[in-house]
């Protein structure tokens, strides 16, 4: 199952009284899009649309939490339809029992049943174009299945995950923005009940033929007290809960939990819990296929394919997360050498997946679990993922692939490592987005020209080895909130691509070579590699105190560069000024900013210095076509046309105010633990 995202202008629009943390609120989203996406596996997208303080246009009072509409089929089954169309997704035990719980006689005598668009796609009976819109507004659509929204006003907690937010870090007043969106997303899939009396003045919805009050008693009245969920004719309470039975009750539906001392998703107050396996259960009965876990039996060492090495007999297929559990001694290794297909894949601390011929896909990641083992693609193999991958250790290349199919989410403390020149991550198309949220760390190719690239603010993307790590989007701008590094001693990064920058670009002691355009409000930061920026650039540049890093950048630079050595330890290289013997560099300014002007010709840079450079003296050189730039003056090599010039008068001009941020620079040291892994 897919979900697609709308985000409203409301998400991003900036200034209001109170506006959306936008980034806070959209990973909180496609968290619980991932969510839904991991638990159920019908071949359906969902369109879902996401407004901040309305829903698809309509305000959302302050203080009420979260709310949302649905589209809906146009067209009025019947029951025999319904029976049927639930008939086609009896491929589970629930499911069998819901369907024998329905009977051959139709209980509402003769009423027509409508559902959402969602739901309808999971049962296999929607047509395009045959769907109402939203009652509420009229606002028909073919393309939009449902639209949700949080209010502007509530204290929200964006969790990313479903974890239980008063088990972590829902304080008193606040709300899990995450249950409440989950609860939301759920109505849209079709979890609602009409009693007869729907938005078309008529009918029920599939929901409403599980809806007792006793075994064998439906309670078909939202105002019944004591009513439950079941499968089984009402001789079970499957929901465990009981329905909430007076209308409007803080802002619930008659279709919601009550509420529970343990919190739920489900339940009217919305605010904090977890979708849980009841409720799980709730929507695989109404239509959708869920996920089914294949656990290997013992920690012993053979390949995927034995059926006899899995606790069902049954080698995981595509609808399955394969799961290799065990995490004490001894260790082992799954190994995998034709193409094999997963809904996701899990591994324990002491789990291997070794992954050296064919094609492994998984689709939803690492899904409802973690790589907290090893997974390793080697001799050529691919693996193929999307949804989220929580890796808590190390997934690596060594002579093989990894392919983003969608999109695919790296998270958590392990580290993706490519270990090989020749290893690649690559989208399956140009439009498929990898977004780093964990360490990636090697060398090879990152994109190899057909992926969109995002790094969030705690991701990090760094070179190791002697190989460079290329960075290569094609068309696609590269997005880093987070840290690009250029390890060494040898090899480094190339970014080929643009980069929309509001993180940092690192040269810690190999050169991080950037081809494409820079924009944002980020930096650079120079220790002991080189920095060079072959394209539009106009960050601010740090040099670290004790840097020898160098700075290459073109004359049109605006930013401003701090920590330039006034010991000659680190240098500036202007590549498009071409060192003549008559070139000239001059510092005007006060002692705490001023300019360096360059002067060669017709060719003329302004570069700003943060700091005191008054009465400095620099010397400048001819430096691979362009002019390098020290102070104090470099011993000349004999016969070289080295030229010294020193300060003219303090004061005679300031640095302009506000000069945009830039990068740019060559740095080194060494690297630190976090960052400098071995290759082995």
């Amino acid at each position: 199952m897919k979900i697609d995202i709308i985000y409203d202008s409301s998400v991003t629009a900036a200034g209001g009284a109170n506006p959306c943390p936008t980034a806070a609120f959209e990973a909180c989203v496609q968290g619980v899009a991932n969510f839904y996406e991991t638990q159920f596996t019908n071949n359906i997208t969902i369109t879902w649309d996401v407004g901040w303080g309305e829903v698809d246009g309509s305000a959302i009072s302050g203080g009420t939490g979260a709310q949302s509409q649905s589209n809906y089929t146009n067209n009025n089954f019947t029951y025999s339809q319904i029976k049927t169309a639930l008939a086609g997704h009896d491929s589970d035990a629930d499911e069998a029992t819901a369907l024998a719980s329905l009977g051959a006689t139709d209980p509402t005598g003769g009423a027509t049943f409508n559902m959402t668009t969602a739901e309808a796609k999971a049962l296999g009976v929607f047509v395009a174009g045959d769907d109402t819109g939203n009652p509420g507004n009229n606002n028909a659509s073919t393309t939009t299945d449902g639209w949700a929204g949080l209010d502007a006003t509530t204290d929200w907690v964006f969790n990313t995950t479903n974890t239980n937010g008063s088990n972590v870090n829902v304080g008193a007043g606040q709300v899990d923005a995450f249950s409440s969106l989950a609860h939301e997303l759920s109505e849209i899939m079709g979890r609602q009940m009409d009693f007869a009396s729907n938005d078309d003045g008529n009918g029920y919805y599939p929901f409403d033929l599980f809806d007792y009050t006793g075994a064998g008693v439906r309670s078909f009245t939202g105002s019944a007290a004591g009513r439950f969920f079941s499968i089984d004719g009402g001789n079970t309470n499957t929901g465990l809960h009981t329905f909430n039975n007076v209308s409007g009750a803080n802002g619930g539906d008659l279709f919601d939990w009550n509420p529970n001392p343990t919190g739920d998703s489900f339940d009217y107050s919305g605010n904090v819990g977890a979708v849980s396996p009841n409720d799980l259960r709730l929507i695989d009965v109404l239509g959708y296929d869920p996920t089914t876990n294949f656990t290997w039996a013992t920690q012993i060492t053979d390949t995927f394919t034995n059926p006899q090495d899995w606790t069902a007999g049954v080698v995981p297929g595509s609808a399955d997360a394969a799961i290799l559990s065990g995490s004490g001694k001894p260790a082992y290794t799954v190994t995998s050498s034709n193409n094999e297909t997963v809904s996701s894949i899990q591994t324990a601390s002491s789990a291997k997946l070794s992954i050296f011929g064919g094609a492994f896909v998984a689709s939803n990641g690492s899904g409802a679990g973690a790589n907290a083992g090893v997974i390793e693609v080697s001799d050529g193999a691919t693996l193929q993922a999307g949804g989220t991958f929580a890796n808590a250790d190390l997934l690596y290349l060594e002579g093989g692939a990894l392919v983003t199919t969608g999109s695919l989410t790296f998270t958590g403390a392990g580290e993706l490592a490519l270990r090989g020149s020749s290893d690649v991550i690559k989208g399956a198309s140009t439009t498929a987005l990898l977004t780093n949220d964990s360490r990636l760390w090697g060398q090879g190719q990152l994109g190899d020209g057909e992926m969109r690239l995002t790094n969030e603010a705690a991701g990090v993307i760094e070179s190791s080895g002697a190989g460079v790590l290329t960075i290569n989007t094609g068309a696609n701008t590269i997005g880093n909130a987070g840290a690009i590094w250029a390890a060494g001693p040898t090899g480094g990064v190339t970014i080929d691509s643009a980069v929309d920058n509001t993180g940092k670009l690192i040269a810690l002691s190999g050169v991080l070579v950037v081809n494409g355009a820079v924009t944002g409000a980020g930096t650079g930061v120079v220790e002991n590699g080189t920095l060079d920026l072959t394209s539009t650039f106009g960050e601010n540049v740090t040099f670290t105190s004790g840097s020898t890093g160098a700075l290459d950048l073109a004359k049109t630079y605006t930013g401003e560069i701090t920590g330039f050595s006034k010991t000659g330890a680190n240098s500036l290289v202007l590549t498009d000024v071409t060192f003549a013997g008559v070139t000239t560099g001059v510092y005007s300014g006060t002692t705490t900013s001023g300019v360096l002007t360059v002067t060669e010709g017709a060719s003329v840079a302004t570069i700003h210095l943060e700091g005191d450079y008054v009465g400095r003296t620099f010397t400048l050189s001819a430096s691979g076509g362009g002019t390098k730039v020290v102070d104090p003056p470099a011993a000349a090599a004999p016969g070289s046309p080295l030229h010294r010039f020193v300060t003219a008068m303090a004061g005679l001009g300031a640095a302009p105010s506000g000069a945009s941020a830039a990068i740019g620079a060559e740095v080194s040291r060494t690297p630190s633990p976090l960052l400098s892994a071995p290759m082995a």
